[in-house]
């Protein structure tokens, strides 16, 4: 016959054993879903450093970088562009006619032609 004393401590080891396996099962679940909330460490999104951030904080840092003012140099002179508004006095490439080689378009009615 069996010895009756060995199967309530072989009982509360295994209870043990998969306590333990239970808390570490959670405390890796908890690690994976903190690190899949966020960038890896050291990822660049358009040149803007995002890593180790979740990607709200992310695509505020890549806002406020794409937002602020944009410094043109021409000749002497510094122009400040601001992307948010944008700047419709600016010269454009106008595409209307190609095989003249596009005009600049100051505006209405003021061209380089």
């Amino acid at each position: 016959m069996r010895n009756r004393t060995s199967v309530p401590i072989l009982r509360g080891i295994s209870i043990a054993i998969l306590s333990i396996a239970l808390v570490l099962a959670v405390v890796a679940l908890i690690g994976y879903s903190r690190q899949r909330n966020s960038y890896p460490r050291g990822m660049k999104i358009a040149g803007v450093p995002v890593g180790g951030v979740n990607p709200q904080i992310a695509s505020e840092r890549v806002l406020q970088v794409y937002s602020s003012p944009i410094e043109v140099q021409y000749s002497e002179s510094i122009i400040h562009v601001d992307p948010s508004t944008g700047n419709p006095g600016a010269p454009r490439l106008s595409s209307a006619r190609p095989s003249l080689g596009g005009r600049l378009d100051f505006g209405p009615g003021r061209t380089n032609s």
